[in-house]
């Protein structure tokens, strides 16, 4: 037997080889900064110019992020690096952003008695790095103030330094001027002493930026800003800074911000600058909008190609720990120049170009939030949008536990109070429901002409003429909605539905339809103020387009225009909120989820719960009586079948099945369910969530607040109300999610092993982005957990930095092999997950164990998702053919949808044979739920990705797989049932108890909604071979359709909603999967049999 011991691996393995091809030169110097770089360049090229050839070394400067895989490192060393004379490393983050190529720098140091040098490029002292380095202390001290100075003067000063540590000759610096650490700019004088006080009426914006720029002479972008807000009537103050995150920089900033009093900041500053003490940053402080300009680090020409956008970098520093601040996504600025080798360096130096049309969207968002500032409320118009969405007639204002309709509202009666104008807040439902906005096709027409002719062909490629969309009629589209006073309020149209209804009108990679089109575009020349969409969530930031850095190109951004877009959204949502965020600019204003309450036992089992009491404390009763209960036990757990429930195989104990049903009622007990839906503005939150609102529609800076359940501990998530924001992608998983993960791994295994008496082989696991932001990543952690993997972070910051292989005496068991199906946005919001499990499944098949140890030997795609760009499984509502035809093509929709897999190279390539190849030997499915305040049949989406999974693999196996759902909303007590006895629960807590359907009836209209949606999700369970007990349908029916009381309510409040639910029960009939004893189940039909 080989002792294979843990090994660490970290992420900079994880990229491909390059050749730099630098021949050796005196001087080598390697930062993570291009400006840094350039600086260099620029100090060498004017030596050169100063002093000849003769005086100067020869200098190669290199990128860290080029020399990040192994085999670049170890090339660029023996061709370059260990034929030079002196080296410099500036490095970002400490020894462990670049473990190998210090320990290799610093024995080739060794080894060659080179001078090198080490130093932090973060402003902190770092010991460690210290001791990589061969030079005097005071040489070290002397070289890091220099480079933090930055520019071309102390970049030839520390050429100097390094030229003399290696005896080489270098001229005298003589001229040597300091720039201050921070200070303010002007694009016409350079660095200023003062601000200047001329032409103080107009509107002032304050761009903020980093040191460096100034320094490496690299300002196009900033530059342009200035001359492009003059154009505007604007006039622009620059200030730059090395960090905002150094204390006296940071009181500076805000003296002088509240001197300047901008109308808006614009920050070209990355990461977050928010001060833990106070809350906030810097540029907070006088209550302006923060908008984040990105300087995006790659090439135009990628940016095209790239379905995602942004880079990971770029994508963490300037997008999501931005948010962190509540800053509002300003969109790319410009893009690194197309980098030409310079001859005598060797290097590629670039630089930041400025991309016009993308900074004049910017211009264009800050005018528009600035116009919500100056213009007097009675003045502004403002468009009030609910959702179609999921597309079904009955769920009309649509939200994630929202009462849409209350909350619209509410809303409008507190703005009355602030200047705007509506006539009869309490009747615009009853008004929308009636009411019909035309917009004439010739003028739609006429707008298409502002639509680029790509998206064009598009939009008629895949709908074909206007008179073949829906809401065609007479020449125009006759779209819901209407006008009062200061609001334009609207139902936002079905993205895809044409009068035939496809299945693939959900097809999220097509265009919106023409009469989606129609009304953003109409809206837009309404000149409207600001959007307003109620709740969570629509439509319009799932178009096709880029994830991040929109172009004109991508719907969202052409069809809101650069519009302030407002978004009350529920705050346990993380993920569909950074979508918001991220494609429409939007703030979202968090809002507290339903109230949850316990659950309250129906009375059969209550009776069983008495029951089983008695047995636990019968220990001294004679033992005919204690098994006298325990058969009574056993009886009425059957005679309300909870054999089939509880799925138990052919029992060989009552012992067993005492087990089994005590630990199902206890669970049931301590159960919680939503009660109800919250009406925004109202609750213990009301007051805050009312003030987030006003402050947007007044141009004001919100605050941001962190996103999650307030049910799991979390109390900082309120006062709702604010900015809600997610999590820093680098830092997940956490390290206490990690031991959360690592407890339901083992809790997994512990109830797999007993009920199977061996360890799974194979099992899929559902990751979902909003959830991993949620829990701080506790399923991919469990996903680590199986492979016997632990993540390594970084002691400074916690991130993550790589990953740890466990051995398998330490693991104590096989490697359990793990196939990842993840949503599009997981996909799209954790690349380096991706990267990293992608790395280590690599590095686990390089392992000397064997296969029955460690399956990752036998090689394969193992991380699958939707096409980039896609979202969702995109499964159809309409049934077609028989039940197996349906679930057969439910099953090919999943696999469709699924079979994009990860490659090295961080791209995704369709793999459908792959995947269904990983599927044949799967153990089953494991999706994990976090809230307590939602469930299974809560939304469509779980149907679709757990029946959709089951129905592929039922085609594939011939057999059904198991469906394991892990319930991880008590924090730290994570609990294992199957899907079925999840969908058991759902049913026989929250719908056997009149709470919850009283809660809803409390909702008129959209309580009606919610009762038929329930009832719609469960059915998509069982019409994907999902298994649903007959009698768990029939408490269903009686707990909705055949209880007169609800029934009645639905009628008077929603009478499609009761349409609905009439055809759901009369599909699941007509379908085999409900056998019911009732003569009728319509309701009219029901008043007639029952006089």
């Amino acid at each position: 037997m080989h002792i294979v011991f843990n090994e660490d691996h970290y992420l900079d393995n994880a990229s491909v080889p390059i050749d730099l091809k630098q021949d050796p030169a005196d001087l080598v110097i390697l930062s993570f900064s291009d400006s840094d770089l350039n600086a260099f360049a620029n100090a060498w090229k004017k030596t050169l110019r100063d002093f000849g050839e003769a005086s100067v070394p020869t200098l190669r400067l290199a990128n860290i992020k080029q020399l990040t895989h192994n085999l670049s490192i170890d090339t660029y060393f023996e061709k370059t690096i260990s034929k030079s004379k002196g080296i410099l490393v500036r490095l970002i983050g400490g020894e462990q952003y670049w473990p190998y190529g210090l320990n290799y720098l610093k024995s080739i140091s060794i080894e060659k008695k080179i001078p090198l040098a080490v130093i932090p490029a973060d402003g902190r002292e770092d010991k460690v790095l210290d001791s990589y380095s061969n030079l005097p202390k005071s040489t070290l001290h002397n070289l890091k103030n220099l480079c933090d100075d930055g520019g071309e003067l102390s970049a030839q000063a520390v050429l100097a330094q390094m030229a003399l540590a290696a005896s080489l000759h270098f001229p005298a610096i003589t001229e040597f001027s300091k720039v201050k650490s921070h200070g303010l700019y002007c694009n016409k004088k350079g660095p200023l002493e003062n601000f200047p006080q001329n032409s103080k009426n107009k509107p002032t914006v304050c761009i903020v930026f980093y040191r460096s720029y100034l320094m490496a002479d690299d300002l196009e972008p900033i530059n342009h800003m200035f001359s492009a807000f003059k154009k505007k009537n604007f006039r622009c103050i620059g200030i730059f800074v090395n960090s905002l995150k150094i204390k006296s920089t940071a009181k500076w900033v805000e003296a002088k911000l509240q001197e300047i009093s901008p109308i808006a900041i614009l920050n070209a500053t990355a990461f977050s600058a928010k001060n833990p003490e106070t809350g906030k940053s810097p540029l907070d402080h006088i209550g302006v909008p923060v908008f984040q300009m990105i300087l995006s680090t790659s090439k135009k020409g990628s940016w095209r190609r790239n379905a995602i956008g942004l880079n990971s970098s770029d994508l963490a520093m300037h997008i999501a720990i931005p948010e962190v601040d509540g800053r509002i996504n300003g969109g790319i600025v410009s893009f690194k120049s197309d980098q030409t080798i310079d001859p005598e360096l060797q290097f590629p130096i670039s630089k930041h170009r400025v991309e016009k049309t993308l900074t004049n969207k910017l211009i264009n968002k800050v005018q528009k939030w600035y116009a919500l500032k100056t213009k007097k409320n009675r003045e502004k118009k403002i468009a009030i949008v609910l959702s179609s969405y999921p597309g079904r007639d009955f769920q009309l204002a649509h939200a994630l536990g929202l009462d849409t309709i209350s909350s619209t509202t509410h809303i409008l009666s507190f703005l009355g109070g602030h200047g705007f104008k509506f006539s009869q807040p309490d009747l615009f439902f009853e008004k929308l429901k009636s009411s019909k906005i035309e917009i004439p096709t010739v003028l739609y027409e006429r707008l298409l002409n502002n639509v680029p002719l790509r998206l064009r062909t598009e939009l008629f490629k895949t709908w074909g003429s206007f008179e073949e969309d829906v809401f065609f009629e007479n020449d125009k589209f006759v779209l819901q909605g209407y006008k009062d006073e200061n609001f334009f309020v609207l139902v936002q149209p079905s993205r895809g539905l044409i009068e035939d209804k496809k299945a693939d009108y959900h097809d999220l990679a097509k265009p919106p339809c023409h009469s989606y089109v129609a009304m953003y575009l109409w809206l837009q020349i309404q000149n409207i103020d600001a959007f307003l969409h109620m709740g969570t969530h629509g439509s319009l930031e799932w178009l096709p387009g880029k994830a991040v850095g929109l172009s004109d190109r991508c719907w969202p951004e052409l069809l809101v225009n650069d519009t302030p877009f407002i978004y009350p959204f529920i705050v346990n949502d993380p993920g569909e909120a950074s979508q918001a965020k991220r494609r429409l600019s939007a703030i979202t204003l968090g809002h507290m989820p339903p109230k949850i309450q316990n659950i309250d036992l129906p009375k059969e089992l209550r009776d069983l719960e008495f029951l089983l009491d008695e047995y636990s404390t019968s220990g001294d009763l004679d033992q005919r009586r204690k098994e006298a209960i325990e058969k009574k036990i056993v009886y009425e757990a059957k005679k309300i079948r909870l054999d089939q429930e509880l799925l138990i195989d052919p029992i060989t104990s009552d012992g067993e099945w005492l087990t089994k049903i005590d630990s199902f009622v206890c669970d049931l007990k301590e159960s919680k369910f939503s009660n109800g839906l919250h009406i925004f503005g109202k609750g213990s939150c009301g007051g805050s969530e009312l003030n987030g609102l006003i402050g947007c529609l007044e141009g004001k800076r919100i605050n941001s607040g962190p996103s999650g359940s307030p049910y799991r501990n979390r109390t900082d998530i309120e006062p709702t109300g604010r900015n809600i924001f997610a999590v820093d992608p680098r830092s997940i998983p956490t390290k206490i999610a990690f031991q959360s993960g690592q407890s339901m791994a083992d809790e997994f295994l512990r109830q797999y092993l007993q009920d199977n008496g061996e360890y799974p082989k194979n099992l899929t696991i559902d990751l979902w982005g909003s959830a991993s932001m949620r829990t701080g990543g506790q399923e991919y952690s469990m996903a680590l957990a199986f492979a016997g993997l632990a993540p390594i972070w970084d002691s400074n910051n916690a991130r993550i930095l790589g990953f740890k292989i466990l051995s398998l005496a330490e693991l104590g068991r096989p490697r359990v092999d793990i196939t990842i199906r993840e949503s599009g946005l997981f996909r799209d919001i954790f690349p380096e997950l991706n990267k990293l499990f992608f790395d280590a499944i690599d590095k686990l098949s390089q392992r000397d164990e064997s296969i029955e140890d460690n399956p990752y030997k036998s090689k394969g795609d193992r991380i699958f998702a939707p096409k980039p760009g896609s979202f969702g499984v995109n499964i159809g509502d309409k049934v077609e053919g028989s039940l197996a035809e349906h679930t057969a093509k439910i099953g090919k929709k999943w696999l469709e949808n699924s079979a994009w897999a990860y490659q090295k190279n961080g791209q995704f390539n369709e793999n459908i044979e792959g995947l269904k190849k990983r599927l044949t030997n799967t153990s089953g499915l494991i999706h994990s739920h976090d809230l307590c305040e939602s469930d299974l049949l809560s939304a469509k989406d779980y149907a679709d990705h757990i029946g959709g999974f089951n129905a592929a693999v039922t085609d594939i196996q011939k057999t059904k797989p198991k469906l394991y759902h892990l319930d991880i909303s008590s924090d730290g007590m994570p609990k294992v049932r199957f899907t079925s006895q999840e969908l058991a629960r759902i049913i026989r807590g929250k719908l056997s108890d009149d709470r919850w359907v009283s809660g809803m009836m409390d909702h008129g209209y959209r309580g009606a909604a919610e009762i038929t949606e329930l009832v719609f999700n469960l059915s998509n369970f069982g019409k994907s071979g999902v298994s649903l007990p007959n009698h768990l349908i029939e408490l269903v029916f009686k707990a909705t359709l055949a209880n007169t009381k609800v029934a009645d309510f639905l009628a008077k409040e929603n009478k499609d909603a009761l349409a609905g639910l009439e055809n759901t029960f009369g599909e699941l009939r007509e379908l085999g999967l409900w056998k019911s004893y009732h003569n009728s189940i319509r309701y009219e039909e029901r008043l007639v049999e029952n006089g």
